[in-house]
């Protein structure tokens, strides 16, 4: 059983730099604080173009199990005129189980001009990860403030076409441990992009606003309003014909407190269609936790796991319980996966998740109804200020997708158009930790890959990038769900990307 430690019983420094290269940043500029500029435009322009601002991130394979912050500040500024806030918020939110999908931070406007710098701030970091020993700790910093000031070397122009500016917050870079010293650096570093909404196809990205795990708020036959995450983040999407509806004949059926998952579609007009909303449980008091499998017992009863807390929204989830691990008993618990958006033709095994088949290491959402098992103390008058997770009852554990990434080989495609390739993530990645000292192996595993044939790939599978190291094997990073298919971790794509390796 891995174990969680806060706060963190090793020194720790902690620089800022955060870079932005969407638009090729340079002269980079960093201060502590926050900016005393107040919010403007520069072009005098009445006319705004409709801007969305999503947060998203790079697979990571230095042990980083989750990194939460808030994103306090995002701001940009024009040629001539006075900075804009694209952005401001006082939550927080956990960012690596947003590898290969992406989270919607806002949805504003600016004024069409040419944009020189954008400005990111950063607070309040609280990172769990796996240290030298093989344990499950949490690092937390709970004083900290940075800010950066981006300029571009090529300006942003910006039209009357909205557009999505993309944050990518690069882990892999941000956070380095150096195990003989136990030293945390924590260097938040971002790249961005700007993606403009096609008229003939209005989701921005890929991926975007995917697999949102939320609690209702209001619920019309037009319109629905969750709260998402354990920040309590709200918004809303409108509800139309080509909504899919899951487990649920009409959306005006939910009650306040039930708990979905929903995809959403970002439109031109600013505007932000459900593209689908699935009901997972309608009972004002339910709740969910997804993570990843850390620990379990599987073999007999009582069966129980322990998830790295990622995500978590419902009744009696709070924010305090940011960081820990939490134990779900689930002796009684249904077993699903989440096949939205994924091929299964051809794939050549049968997927299974049960009590037998799951491992550390996969990404599991556990909800339920039953109240939570809580202990702590309280911190004089205030409520729960010192609550933990003791345990809770799972009524349902869901097989979630996740990322995955490492070095490519034996890559065949088959007639059918299948392809196949063996994917071998770093030694110090948290599939390869917790795999390892799950079956008490020496050797790190590795996962076989399965393509289907209507997945695109994103680059090559048999030549590096340009830039990558000299005679490194190709890289990539895999979305999907991940199986364990006779004694082979099998990993099912639904996205596939070559990117450049960790440097």
């Amino acid at each position: 059983m891995f174990f969680k430690s806060l706060p963190l019983p090793v020194l720790y420094a902690v620089a800022l730099l955060i870079g932005v290269t969407g638009w090729t940043g340079c002269g980079v500029k960093s201060t502590s604080g926050t900016s005393a500029e107040q919010p403007g435009t520069g072009s005098g322009s009445t006319t705004t173009t409709p801007i969305f601002l999503t947060l998203t991130d790079d697979t990571t394979s230095n042990g980083l199990v989750s990194f939460y912050a808030n994103i306090s500040q995002v701001q940009i500024t024009p040629r001539n005129g006075s900075v804009s806030t694209l952005y401001s918020s006082a939550s927080t939110l956990e960012v690596t189980h947003l590898a290969g999908s992406s989270h919607y931070l806002t949805a504003t406007s600016i004024s069409p001009d040419s944009y020189k710098n954008i400005i990111v701030t950063v607070t309040d970091p609280l990172i769990t990860y796996i240290n030298s020993l093989g344990a499950t700790v949490t690092a937390e910093f709970p004083t900290f403030t940075g800010t950066a000031e981006i300029d571009f070397s090529d300006l942003l122009t910006v039209d009357t076409t909205p557009l999505e500016i993309r944050l990518d917050f690069n882990l892999e870079q941000s956070v380095v441990l150096d195990p003989a010293t136990g030293v945390m650096t924590l260097t938040p570093t971002f790249t961005a992009t700007a993606l403009p909404i096609a008229a003939t196809s209005p989701t921005i990205g890929i991926g975007l606003l995917e697999t949102i795990l939320a609690t209702v708020s209001k619920s019309t036959a037009s319109m629905l309003t969750i709260n998402t995450d354990v920040a309590q983040t709200s918004m809303s999407c409108n509800i139309t014909p080509a909504t899919t509806l899951v487990n649920l004949s009409s959306p005006a059926a939910l009650p306040q407190g039930s708990l979905v998952r929903v995809n959403m579609d970002a439109q031109r007009d600013s505007s932000i269609t459900c593209a689908r909303i699935e009901a997972i449980n309608t009972s004002n008091e339910a709740f969910a936790f997804a993570g990843t499998v850390n620990s379990y017992r599987g073999l007999h009863s009582p069966y129980q796991l322990t998830l790295d807390m990622q995500e978590g929204s419902g009744a009696g989830v709070s924010p305090t319980f940011i960081g820990q691990g939490i134990n779900v008993n689930f002796d009684a618990a249904t077993f699903t996966i989440d096949w939205e958006g994924m091929d299964q033709t051809n794939i050549g095994f049968t997927p299974n998740f049960t009590t037998t088949t799951f491992f550390p290491a996969q990404y599991v959402e556990a909800s339920s109804d039953i109240p939570l098992l809580t202990t702590g103390n309280d911190i004089g008058a205030i409520p729960g200020s010192m609550t933990t997770v003791a345990a809770m009852d799972a009524q349902q554990l869901t097989l979630r997708k996740q990322d995955e990434a490492g070095s490519v080989s034996n890559v065949t495609t088959a007639a059918n158009g299948v392809t196949t390739f063996t994917l071998t993530p770093a030694t110090n990645s948290v599939f390869a930790t917790y795999v390892m000292t799950a079956t008490a192996s020496t050797t790190a595993p590795t996962i076989t890959v399965i393509v289907p044939a209507s997945v695109v790939t994103g680059g090559v599978l048999t030549a590096t990038l340009p830039g990558a190291p000299a005679g490194s094997l190709p890289y990539v990073q895999v979305r999907g769900l991940l199986f364990l298919n006779g004694a082979t971790y099998t990993l099912l794509a639904q996205r596939v990307t070559a990117t450049l390796p960790p440097s």
